[in-house]
Formats: structure tokens, C-alpha cells, sequence
């Protein structure tokens, strides 16, 4: 007589389940041993993971190469701080990008790379998180702009194109906040000002105008710059604010452009 199904749905689970780690067991006897060298949970536990934030800190190695660990809840990655984050070189070419712009095997196809050069972005972005939770502003600026390079070069239409497409305005803040940053720690505030202000710009080209004042890159942009914008005595500028307006009111355009460029001279 055959054994009975079980009628309740949780026993037939509890039998699938049963069955699997049966598999699983006689697989171990598969599994390779490998040398203490390959455990990782010593440096695990001398690094703690804090659920607090990015945590992230840039080392240098036995052969000299400087690297940057990010901690995981249950691992660690590490980048490498030049070339690609992963170390790779694809046909013997730093990044993909460059496969792109110099050539590379006949036999890849232009859809394969581009899905390359989209998975490159993604690794840049990790990299510039972990960069700019270090201070390091110069690669911050050296990967946005980067990103900007791949996304300039991709094309096509899809999910995953669109997906790429729409990190942009992230990008563009990341790359224009760390040359702000870079010039204000070289004592250039007008720089710095430049960098905010051509961010802005780029930002304006690539969202809807209806959406610009709502976006948190442009919010991020504007309370910097205003920031770095050196303010007028409050009974000075009220009094120009006040002239510029009676000027446009009486359309009196040539007095509102010299009270403009007034202000804009206080200001720089």
C-alpha cells in the first residue's frame, strides 16, 4: 500500500524541506578544505560593523597598492582607489570606458558593452560614497566626472538605460560639491561659487523645469552657494534690493542693470 500524501500543506513542506537537506549533507563531502588564510572573520571581528553609517576607511597594503575597505553587515569590500574599483582590466584596458573609446575585441558586441559600461557605473558610484565618507574629495570629483563620461557614451532605450540615466542629477551634485570643496580648501571661494553655480547649470539642463525647484540636488546646491555668498549689511542690501525693485517697476531697464551689477561686484 503506498504511504499515504499528507493532506496538510505544511507537512509536504516539512518533506521538500526533509529531502533538500539530505542533498545538502551529502554535498559537504564536496565542499574543499582551503588554509586558515582564507577565514575572514579575524578581520571581521577586529573591524565592527556600525549600523550607524558608511563605514569605510582607506589602508594601504603589504605591496604598497593604498585600497578602500567599506565594512558590511556581513562581510567587507574593497575597492581599488585607481583604475577600476574591482582591480580588473577588461582586454587588457583600464575601464571599459576605455575598451570604447580605443577599441577593443571585434567579437563584443555594441549592446554588451554598453551593459558593461552601465555596470562600471554602478561600481563608481560605490566607490564615490566610500570617497566621500573618507574626505577624499579629489577622487569624489575624479569618479563623478567619470560616471558623467560613461553616461555621455551610453545609448539605447530600456530599463536598465533608463535606470543608469536617471542617477545624472546625482552625479552632477557629487561632482559639483567636491570642486567646491577642493577650492575652498585651496582658499578660492570664487571658485568654489563657480563650481556650485555650473552645477546648477548642468542640473537645469537635464531635469523638467517643472521639477528643478523640487529636486534635492538643487536644494543641496543652493543652501552650499548661499553658504559661501558673503552677505551684505542688512540696511545696504535692503536699500539696493529696494532701488533694483522701483527701477523694474517704472521700467527703468538700464538703472536695474547697473544696480545689478552693483550688487553682483559686493557680492564677488
Amino acid at each position: 500500500m503506498p504511504p499515504l500524501e499528507p493532506r496538510v500543506p505544511y507537512l509536504r513542506d516539512l518533506r521538500a524541506f526533509l529531502a533538500s537537506s539530505a542533498r545538502t549533507t551529502r554535498n559537504q563531502d564536496r565542499i574543499p578544505l582551503v588554509s586558515d588564510s582564507h577565514d575572514i572573520s579575524i578581520p571581521l571581528e577586529a573591524w565592527a560593523w556600525d549600523p550607524a553609517g558608511l563605514n569605510a576607511r582607506q589602508i594601504q597594503l603589504n605591496d604598497g597598492r593604498q585600497v578602500i575597505q567599506v565594512r558590511l553587515e556581513l562581510g567587507l569590500l574593497q575597492m581599488e582607489m585607481t583604475g577600476r574599483p574591482d582591480g580588473t582590466r577588461p582586454q587588457g584596458q583600464e575601464t571599459w570606458l576605455d575598451v570604447a573609446i580605443k577599441g577593443g575585441d571585434s567579437s563584443l558586441t555594441e549592446d554588451a558593452l554598453q551593459a558593461s559600461i552601465r555596470a562600471e557605473i554602478l561600481q563608481l558610484f560605490q566607490r564615490v560614497a566610500a570617497a566621500r565618507a573618507l574626505g577624499i574629495a579629489q577622487l569624489v570629483l575624479h569618479d563623478a566626472d567619470g560616471i558623467l563620461k560613461r553616461m555621455d557614451w551610453c545609448h539605447g532605450e530600456g530599463d536598465d538605460a533608463a535606470r543608469i540615466e536617471s542617477l545624472r542629477p546625482q552625479a552632477l551634485l557629487l561632482r559639483a560639491r567636491a570642486g567646491a570643496e577642493l577650492a575652498m580648501a585651496a582658499g578660492r571661494p570664487d571658485a568654489a561659487r563657480k563650481a556650485l553655480a555650473s552645477g546648477l547649470e548642468d542640473l537645469s539642463q537635464c531635469l523638467p523645469h517643472d521639477q528643478f525647484d523640487a529636486r534635492p540636488e538643487v536644494a543641496a546646491l543652493r543652501e552650499m552657494h548661499a553658504l559661501l555668498v558673503p552677505r551684505l549689511p542688512a540696511s545696504q542690501r535692503v536699500e539696493l534690493q529696494t532701488r533694483l525693485a522701483e527701477a523694474l517697476a517704472s521700467e527703468n531697464y538700464e538703472l536695474a542693470a547697473i544696480l545689478r551689477n552693483e550688487i553682483r561686484q559686493l557680492l564677488d
